[in-house]
């Protein structure tokens, strides 16, 4: 499903956000680190997303296991999802997203 907005979320048929939560999210550069990284690299996959029922915990378990904060925890303008971003230690981004129905 997508808003227009140059992001398109994909699920299978047989989504459930408790369950069954495979989603594939393709959008165009969202913030000056993925830009920068557009720009340096051309197109690829730029940040590795995932869900979790409780994103301050994450976010908490996250650095506290080695990564660093990129952005804190805010609301998606594109998704209306609470995300943060991290960068883990050989250098990916990760994106951490509060889980929503879709």
């Amino acid at each position: 499903h997508g808003n227009g907005s140059g992001c398109v979320q994909l699920v299978d048929k047989f989504h459930d956000p408790r369950e069954r939560n495979t989603l594939m999210v393709l959008s165009t550069a969202r913030n000056d680190v993925e830009r920068a990284a557009v720009a340096a690299n051309g197109p690829y996959i730029s940040t590795i997303l995932y869900e979790a029922a409780d994103l301050d915990q994450a976010v908490e378990d996250a650095t506290w296991a080695g990564m660093e904060p990129v952005f804190a925890a805010a609301e998606d303008p594109w998704t209306g999802a609470r995300t943060a971003f991290l960068r883990e230690p050989s250098g990916n981004l990760i994106e951490l997203r509060e889980a929503q129905d879709l």
